[in-house]
């Protein structure tokens, strides 16, 4: 016999409940017609969130009542600990969210985690999912389809609001994440390759560093400080094949050195790129 929401059960008859099947257990061979149990049962098995549990026997018997004790009069065993978990990242990953992220997986991870940590405790598990994927199927509707200019050396040339970045972004939207939720430093390297051409967005923060047109490519120049307060503009790696036209296509920054002057500048703007972003692109 199985016992399923035993914690959602009326907190009165909880406690009668196990009472109950635990009088009906044949301890000291009375009367064994059916075995040990009165029921004719060969296993009872109680499904519930053992922390509520926990919480209203204290409700009901006090704070400083042993519940361990109390518990194990009613079970032949240690309470089986079942979690969902790595099967809803699982499927939250690999099935609802857009399959452009998941050439990400440390991202996919970080981001699986923040939704199913804004699960409702209280809602099915079925009720939460339906929530979840219609946010997620509603997350392009957060997406502003916009070209944006840059400036400086780059004027009149743009970027698009159609990256993989852009719908990131929006999926937190959805969920009503703050970016800074996001511990960047052990997946940077997957944020340097998502962030691609918006860390064009750089040069609107930093006047030390140059994103110049070069034919196709876009050459890279920093200011390097010397001594003295002194200093001069340093060429770096050019941007292979990153233009068309006047658009700027996606590309990819992760060989460049995250210590090197033009890197630093560069990457030290994300959280500015991500609040701009947010403000122009995002609704």
């Amino acid at each position: 016999m199985i016992i399923e929401d035993l914690d959602r059960i009326d907190p009165a008859h909880i406690f009668r409940i196990l009472n109950v099947f635990s009088a009906h257990f044949d301890r000291y061979g009375v009367d064994k017609t059916c075995g040990d149990n009165k029921f004719c049962l060969d296993k009872i098995v109680t499904v519930c969130d053992i922390n509520n549990i926990k919480k209203i026997y204290a409700h009901v018997y006090g704070d400083n009542t042993d519940f361990t004790g109390y518990i194990s009069k009613f079970s032949n065993s240690k309470e089986y600990i079942y979690s969902l978990k790595d099967k809803l990242k699982w499927y939250i990953t690999n099935v609802l969210l857009d399959k452009d992220l998941v050439k990400y997986p440390k991202i996919c991870d970080i981001l699986s985690d923040m939704i199913i940590s804004s699960m409702d405790e209280k809602d099915t598990v079925k009720n939460n999912l339906r929530i979840i994927k219609n946010r997620i199927s509603n997350a392009d509707n957060f997406i502003r389809v916009k070209n944006i200019y840059l400036s400086k050396k780059l004027s009149g040339i743009y970027i698009t609001s159609n990256s993989d970045f852009i719908k990131l972004l929006a999926l937190l939207k959805a969920f009503g994440f703050n970016f800074n939720l996001f511990d960047i430093d052990p997946v940077f390297d997957e944020f340097v390759k998502i962030v691609g051409k918006y860390w064009t967005l750089a040069t609107f923060f930093e006047k030390k560093i140059i994103f110049e047109p070069y034919y196709s490519d876009i050459k890279v120049a920093y200011y390097r400080e010397m001594v003295y307060d002194t200093g001069a503009w340093q060429q770096y790696y050019s941007i292979s094949k990153c233009l068309e036209g006047n658009q700027v296509l996606d590309f990819d920054l992760s060989h460049w050195s995250i210590e090197s002057g033009a890197a630093a500048l560069t990457f030290n703007q994300l959280n500015n790129i991500v609040d701009y972003i947010n403000r122009e692109v995002i609704i």
